[in-house]
């Protein structure tokens, strides 16, 4: 007997225009300076969450207590750099495009130094029309979102 087993993929990242978009982000960033590269990411975590598969022995079920109230969910958006973390902000809810331009005025712009270039990714939160405009106005650097 087989195992059903399936590994879900974004087909748009093997299409020609994410393939071009990666060699142009690859060709772009090569000739800078690691220190001068910074890296922003989010991430959160619901503290209700349970595990949905457990071990036992073979003859054996698992059984485990599973969380029915809506949890605290804590978030966090960091700055990183070669060197290590630049910034970060650990806060209690989900992140939005408010919460990342506090992040980004109060926390990474005055640690910015010439010549550095933000670098994120594509979620949904960074795409605020305010937060491109304040990297490049407020801290005169270059900001890509990468794939």
């Amino acid at each position: 007997m087989f195992d059903i087993k399936k590994s879900p993929y974004d087909p748009a990242k093997y299409c020609d225009r994410t393939k071009k978009l990666k060699i142009d982000y690859c060709t772009e960033i090569a000739d800078i300076s690691l220190d001068k590269l910074i890296f922003l990411d989010e991430m959160g975590a619901g503290l209700n969450l349970s595990p949905l598969y457990g071990r036992a022995p073979s003859d054996q079920r698992v059984y485990d207590e599973a969380p029915v109230a809506k949890g605290q969910r804590i978030s966090m958006v960091g700055a990183m750099t070669s060197a290590g973390m630049k910034t970060a902000l650990n806060f209690e809810g989900t992140m939005t495009g408010l919460v990342f331009l506090y992040f980004l005025k109060h926390f990474l712009c005055p640690l910015l130094a010439e010549g550095d270039y933000v670098v994120m990714d594509n979620a949904s939160v960074h795409k605020v029309d305010e937060i491109k405009d304040l990297i490049q106005r407020l801290c005169h650097r270059k900001v890509w979102n990468f794939i």
